[in-house]
């Protein structure tokens, strides 16, 4: 496919985005803190996604490497 990365087209790739922000649809019925997936569907994130412990565990873990790769006051510079 011309133009595709991971096998979508741009314009694919592009789609679920562009109706998000511009989809009348979405604005009426207050679709806010959804999970969509080509092209413009609203699915169930998966029970690995809402875990709380690994969403904290991953936190941790990346503040630790970008501390250790920018140095202490990173947040705040």
């Amino acid at each position: 496919m011309a133009g595709s990365w991971l096998g979508q087209s741009l314009e694919d790739g592009a789609a679920t985005a562009l109706y998000l922000a511009t989809s009348r649809e979405v604005r009426e019925q207050n679709h806010r803190g959804q999970y969509f997936i080509p092209i413009a569907t609203m699915c169930e994130p998966s029970a690995i996604s809402r875990n709380m412990k690994l969403a904290r565990d991953l936190w941790d873990w990346i503040d630790t490497q970008a501390t250790e790769a920018l140095g202490l006051d990173w947040q705040y510079q």
